[in-house]
């Protein structure tokens, strides 16, 4: 098992995060919940060893959630243990609204 790394969730990615989970919830009771425990398992496989996801957009990777259609966009920092989420977007998506956060 790797090294677990450090977390920094950017407050874009928190507001995705969010905004889908109050979505879910208002679809059907409980569903908003079942939706963060997805995004939890997620981060913590990517917490525990993030070179398995492969690159996506420069030194951008993706990790794709289990039963729902959403994918989290971070970027390793090797040298700090970090880990740096930017985005947590739906699959049909625009990905142009969250390349704009990582060139800030």
């Amino acid at each position: 098992m790797g090294t677990s790394y450090n977390l920094i969730i950017t407050e874009g990615a928190q507001i995705d995060i969010l905004d889908a989970s109050d979505w879910y919830e208002q679809q059907k009771k409980e569903l908003g919940k079942l939706f963060m425990l997805a995004i939890d398992k997620c981060i913590n496989l990517i917490l525990n060893n993030p070179f398995s996801f492969a690159l996506f957009y420069l030194q951008i990777r993706k990790a794709n959630t289990n039963k729902f259609p959403y994918s989290i966009y971070f970027q390793i920092d090797e040298s700090n243990k970090t880990v740096t989420i930017f985005a947590v977007t739906h699959g049909h998506r625009n990905e142009d609204s969250w390349k704009k956060r990582i060139d800030k």
